[in-house]
């Protein structure tokens, strides 16, 4: 995992420069990760679904679905400003966006013409419909395809069914034609109901050939497992990737990332979302907060850079509420606070050994944290 994140450590530097300017000197780099919701659209309505309240309000609009001109137009945007990896995700169901052929058609010409890097996460539910070519295009041009196994699909036989039937259409279909890439994957959330079910869910899965698994715990204080649950599950899980040789494809990460009192994040400008509607929010669980995560919205006319790094997208990383964005003021199961917390440890371990030896090292540790806090 540190390998992976100390790609991140100059952009770091960078926010943190940023956030301690007195003035926004448009000195903050630009998201390594645009999420994309096209569509708030989702046909099934699964109670523990995070954007259910915030979909509700949305459907007062004409419409649900983001309009291709303005997908093209975010696209066009975020190349030219180096942003050139998008998931496509939400909010609602990506596929069943009313042009969803046009929309991947898009992303094939930017990937072809601009080498922009394309994901999906997607309910699975919809891939039976979709057209040979989309299909195809969807191997071919995206590096990933991921289908979360829905609260209803666990629960309903013949949603349960359709979402294997259609992934084992993925994985047939890519060994069929051997030059598709993309990685077709799982997710899956652990729930204080599912756990005998999640494990047989998991191992049917490997046996089907899934190339990419992961497994989380869900975020809702409703049906969140209990911390015996998490610890059972995980070493049943841990006794099953060893079983089935799966150490490369099956990822749990059923914990979740504590923060100290007081906590701050500000290591959300790694990623953009840009809701269905063109509005640029600073974190995805905008949906809990949106008017405080709003930052600009997107038109024919401007650009991510109008608002990116300027004052009003300063002050809002600084004034975060985390109790309300993250549903918590102790921990988040979102991956940057862990990049966050991993970055700021090796931050402080780099500072140990520059100064090994020194009386002082402790001073010095204490006055780099409070860099690192100066923005609050």
């Amino acid at each position: 995992m540190n390998k992976r994140i100390l790609q991140y450590e100059n952009d770091a530097r960078r926010i943190l420069k940023a956030l301690s300017s007195k003035q926004a000197k448009n000195d903050m780099p630009y998201p390594k990760m645009a999420y994309i919701y096209p569509t708030y659209q989702c046909s099934l309505h699964c109670k523990n679904c995070m954007y259910k309240d915030h979909i509700k309000e949305c459907k007062k609009n004409k419409s649900l679905d983001m309009d291709l001109q303005l997908f093209r137009t975010i696209l066009t945007d975020l190349s030219s400003l180096g942003v050139m990896n998008v998931e496509l995700c939400g909010g609602g169901e990506p596929l069943e966006h009313g042009n969803i052929n046009e929309i991947i058609e898009v992303v094939s010409e930017f990937r072809r013409n601009n080498r922009m890097d394309f994901g999906i996460l997607t309910n699975g539910q919809s891939i039976s419909r979709l057209n040979e070519n989309t299909l195809k295009i969807i191997l071919e041009c995206f590096a990933y395809i991921r289908l979360s196994f829905s609260e209803q699909s666990s629960e309903n036989i013949r949603l349960r069914e359709e979402y294997f039937n259609n992934l084992s259409q993925l994985l047939e279909y890519k060994e069929k034609n051997k030059k598709l890439k993309a990685i077709i994957g799982s997710k899956l959330l652990l729930t204080s109901k599912n756990k005998d079910k999640l494990l047989e869910t998991v191992s049917e899965l490997l046996d089907l050939g899934v190339e990419h698994l992961k497994i989380k715990s869900i975020r809702s204080p409703d049906d969140e497992p209990s911390f015996e649950d998490l610890i059972e599950v995980e070493e049943e899980l841990r006794s099953l990737k060893s079983e089935k040789s799966a150490n490369d494809i099956l990822q749990v990460d059923l914990g979740k990332t504590v923060y100290p009192a007081g906590f701050k994040c500000w290591i959300n400008p790694l990623s953009v979302t840009i809701d269905p509607y063109g509005g640029i929010y600073i974190c995805y669980n905008f949906h809990n907060d949106p008017e405080n995560m709003m930052i600009g919205k997107y038109n024919k006319n401007n650009s991510l850079s109008d608002f990116w790094g300027k004052l009003e997208h300063v002050e809002k990383i600084r004034n975060i509420n985390t109790e309300l964005v993250c549903e918590s003021d102790t921990s988040c199961n979102c991956r940057f606070v862990e990049y966050q917390n991993i970055l700021e440890k090796i931050s402080i371990e780099k500072n140990n050994l520059k100064h090994m030896g020194n009386d002082d090292c402790d001073i010095r540790n204490s006055l780099k944290l409070k860099r690192i806090d100066r923005f609050l």
